[in-house]
C-alpha cells in the first residue's frame, strides 16, 4: 500500500504533533506507519512525503471491508459498530474500514470520536473523499468551524473540481455565513448536476434570505422534485417548508387591485357588474353565482376567507364566469341540474350500503343525511373536476403572478381531497364505490399538482392500481383537449368522465337559455320580465293564489324565474312561491320555535286543509291569515326545517317545490 502526503496545511492538521524538521519527521511518520513489526518505506522529496507499507493482511481487511458494509446497509449498526472496532483491535489497516466506522459513529451522535476515526482514515488515504466531506460536514455542523472545514472542502475539490456535492456543501455553508462566493459554487454545482436537489435547497435558502422570493420559491419547488426522485425526506420536508414560506411573502404582496384589468374586461362581456363577498357557511371553498340564475342584475363571487388564499379562489371563480360567457357565445353553455328524482335513483341503489350504517350506531335520521352528503359530494366532483382543470392551467400560464398564491390554494385542496379519501371515519360511513368515485377524481387534481408544480402526493392517496389507471385516463383526456380547447368542450369531459363512473343518472347538462341564439330568440320577453322581483311576485300571488283572476302576469313571471333555475313542469307554483314565503320568515327563528309552529300545522291540519279556501290562521302567527295552499307550504317547510326525519309521513308530494324554494 502507497501513501502520499504535500507537506502543507493539510498534512499538518492530520499529524498536528509532527515536527518540521524533516529528520525528526522521517522517524515520526515511520514509528506511525510500522504495523505488526513491520517498518514503512518513507521516502521525503522536496515537500513530497511517500510511504510504502507491505500488508500480510490484504484478504482479511477486503472481506472485513465487505461485512461492515453489509452490516451498515442492513440497518444494524451497533453490530457494525463492534465488528469495526474488532477489525482496528486486529490491526487490520483500511482507510475504509476507518472511514465506515467514523460515519457510523456521526449517524450516532458521537461526534467527537467520528472525528478521530476519520482522521485515521485519511492518514492511510489522504485522498479517500467521503471521508474528506465528511470531515467537513462534521468540523462546520458540529464544531462550527468553517474554517477547518474549508480545509476539507478544498481538499476534494483539488482532486475533483467537478464533485457537484462538495461544490453544494461548500456553497451551503459560505452563503449560511453570508459570503457571496457560496453563490458561485452553489451554481457550479448546478452546472455540474441540475438535478442536486441539495444545492437547489441552499439557493432557495440564500435567496429568502435576501427577500428574493420568487427565485427561492422556484427553486424550493426545484429541490423538492428532484429529491422527490431520490426520497430524500428531508430535503423534501425543508424545501416544501420553504416553498410554503416564500408563497406566503410573495401572496401577501397580491390585493384585488391585481385582478381589476380582469374583472372590468369580464363586467364589459357580461354587461353586468360583479360583486364579491366572504361567505363561511359555503360547502366548498368558493362558487360563483350567475345573475341571470340567481334574478339578479349582477354576477356574485363568494368564498370562504378561511381557506386562505382568497385572491385564487376569486380568480378561480371569475374564470368560471369567462368560460361561461365564452360558451354562451358559442350556443354551447349548459348548466348542471338534478332532481329530488335523481337523487331517489341515487338512495335506491345504495340503500342496503347505507342500512349498515345502523348496526354500527348510527340513528336511522342520519341515513337521509348522509345519503344526501354522499350524492351531492359525488356531483360537485364531476362536475367542477373537468372544468377546474382548464381553469387552473389557464392560472398557471397566463396569471403567471399569482403562482405562488395558486400554489398555497392547490395544496390545501389537494390535501383535503386526500383526507377525504383516507379518513377512517369518512370510510366508515360512505359506500366503497362512492369513496372510489371520490378518490379518482380527487386524483385527477392531484396529477394536475404535479403537472404543475411537481410535487407529488400521488400515493398520499393509498389508491389502487385500478383508481390510479382511473385517473391517469381521465388525465390523458384533460391533456388531449388542453392542447386546442374550444368554448363549451369542458362540458363533453364532465359527461364522458361521469359516463365512465356510471353516475351520469344522478344528473343533466341542460342547454342554457342565455346561449346566445336563446337569448336572441327571447330577448323581448326578458326585457318585460328584468324588472320583477320575488316579493312583487309574491304580493301578486296573494292577491290571486287560486288562478280565478283573467289577469295570469304571476304565473308568467314564475314560469320565466323557474325556466332561470332550470326546474321541470312539473311544480306547484303556488306551492312553491309561498315555500320561498315561509323560509323568509322562519329564517328569523331558532330550531325550537319552528319546532312549535310544526306542531301547531299540525294540529290544523287534523282537520283537513282545503287548497282552495282562505281564512286559515294560526294563534302563533297573529295578525296573518292564510290560503289553503299557503297554509301547506308553510306546514311542509316547518317540518322540513324542524323535524325532517318525519317529513315522509306527512304525505305531501312538494319536495321538488321545497328544493326550488330553497334555491330562491
Amino acid at each position: 500500500m502507497s501513501i502520499e502526503f504535500k507537506l502543507d496545511q493539510y498534512f499538518y492538521l492530520l499529524f498536528p504533533s509532527f515536527s518540521k524538521d524533516h529528520n525528526i519527521l522521517l522517524k515520526e511518520i515511520e514509528q506511525y506507519y510500522t504495523v505488526n513489526g513491520l517498518k514503512p518505506k518513507v521516502e521525503l522529496t522536496q515537500d513530497l512525503i511517500k510511504i510504502d507499507i507491505d500488508s500480510i493482511k490484504l484478504q482479511e481487511i477486503e472481506q472485513g471491508e465487505k461485512k461492515l458494509v453489509s452490516l451498515s446497509e442492513k440497518g444494524e449498526y451497533s453490530k457494525a459498530i463492534s465488528f469495526a472496532e474488532s477489525l482496528i483491535n486486529k490491526q487490520f489497516v483500511s482507510s475504509e474500514i476507518y472511514r465506515i466506522y467514523g460515519q457510523l459513529l456521526s449517524e450516532s451522535e458521537d461526534n467527537s470520536k467520528a472525528i478521530d476515526a476519520l482522521i485515521e482514515s485519511l492518514r492511510l488515504d489522504p485522498k479517500n473523499k467521503w471521508a474528506l466531506l465528511m470531515m467537513g460536514n462534521i468540523q462546520y455542523k458540529h464544531h462550527n468551524d468553517l474554517n477547518t472545514a474549508k480545509i476539507y472542502y478544498n481538499q476534494v475539490l483539488e482532486l475533483d473540481n467537478k464533485d457537484y456535492i462538495t461544490l453544494s456543501n461548500l456553497g451551503g455553508i459560505l452563503c449560511q455565513n453570508n459570503i457571496e462566493q457560496g453563490v458561485e459554487y452553489l451554481y457550479k454545482a448546478l452546472d455540474i448536476e441540475p438535478t442536486y436537489p441539495n444545492a437547489n435547497l441552499s439557493l432557495g435558502i440564500y435567496y429568502n434570505g435576501l427577500k428574493d422570493y420568487k427565485k427561492a420559491f422556484n427553486y424550493a419547488l426545484k429541490a423538492w422534485e428532484y429529491a422527490f426522485l431520490n426520497e430524500n425526506r428531508e430535503i423534501l420536508k425543508n424545501s416544501f417548508e420553504l416553498a410554503k414560506q416564500a408563497a406566503n411573502k410573495l401572496s401577501s404582496k397580491l390585493t384585488i387591485k391585481n385582478l381589476e384589468a380582469y374583472i372590468t374586461n369580464l363586467e364589459k362581456l357580461a354587461k353586468k357588474p360583479i360583486k364579491i363577498q366572504i361567505d363561511e357557511s359555503l360547502q366548498v371553498t368558493a362558487k360563483i353565482e350567475i345573475a341571470e340564475n340567481y334574478n339578479r342584475d349582477y354576477h356574485l363571487v363568494k368564498y370562504k376567507e378561511s381557506h386562505g388564499s382568497e385572491l385564487h379562489l376569486i380568480l378561480h371563480e371569475l374564470i368560471h364566469l369567462d368560460f361561461i360567457l365564452q360558451a354562451r357565445e358559442a350556443n354551447g353553455n349548459l348548466l348542471f341540474t338534478t332532481s329530488i328524482d335523481k337523487q331517489e335513483i341515487f338512495s335506491q341503489k345504495y340503500q342496503n350500503e347505507f342500512k349498515t350504517l345502523l348496526s354500527k350506531g348510527y340513528p336511522e335520521s342520519a341515513l337521509q343525511e348522509i345519503s344526501k352528503m354522499a350524492f351531492d359530494g359525488i356531483n360537485l366532483l364531476v362536475y367542477n373536476t373537468p372544468i377546474d382543470l382548464f381553469i387552473e392551467d389557464k392560472i398557471y400560464n397566463e396569471f403567471k403572478d399569482f403562482r405562488a398564491c395558486q400554489f398555497l390554494s392547490l395544496t390545501k385542496i389537494v390535501l383535503d381531497g386526500i383526507e377525504s379519501v383516507t379518513n377512517e371515519r369518512v370510510l366508515d360511513l360512505f359506500p366503497s364505490r362512492i369513496v372510489q368515485i371520490t378518490k379518482i377524481l380527487n386524483l385527477v387534481h392531484g396529477l394536475l399538482f404535479k403537472d404543475l408544480y411537481k410535487v407529488d402526493f400521488i400515493k398520499a392517496f393509498k389508491a389502487t392500481k385500478q383508481e390510479l389507471n382511473q385517473a391517469e385516463d381521465f388525465y390523458t383526456e384533460f391533456i388531449e383537449y388542453r392542447a386546442d380547447r374550444d368554448a363549451a368542450e369542458e362540458y363533453e369531459l364532465v359527461q364522458n368522465w361521469a359516463d365512465d363512473l356510471k353516475i351520469s343518472p344522478y344528473f343533466e347538462l341542460k342547454s342554457d337559455p342565455n346561449n346566445r341564439t336563446n337569448k336572441a330568440i327571447d330577448n323581448d320577453t326578458d326585457s318585460q320580465l328584468s324588472s320583477f322581483t320575488i316579493d312583487e311576485l309574491l304580493s301578486e300571488l296573494e292577491q290571486d293564489p287560486y288562478s280565478l283572476n283573467e289577469d295570469k302576469s304571476w304565473q308568467d313571471k314564475a314560469h320565466a324565474l323557474f325556466n332561470q333555475t332550470h326546474t321541470s313542469d312539473s311544480i306547484n307554483l303556488a306551492v312553491a312561491m309561498f315555500m320561498v314565503d315561509a323560509l323568509n320568515y322562519y329564517k328569523s327563528l331558532d330550531k325550537d320555535q319552528i319546532k312549535l309552529l310544526a306542531i301547531d300545522w299540525a294540529t290544523l291540519g287534523m282537520a283537513g286543509i282545503d287548497p282552495q279556501k282562505d281564512g286559515y290562521s294560526l294563534p302563533a302567527i297573529p295578525n296573518k291569515t292564510f290560503s289553503g295552499y299557503k297554509v301547506l307550504a308553510y306546514y311542509y317547510v316547518s317540518w322540513a326545517i324542524a323535524l325532517p326525519e318525519m317529513l315522509n309521513q306527512l304525505g305531501m308530494p312538494f319536495e321538488k317545490e321545497y328544493e326550488l324554494a330553497k334555491s330562491l
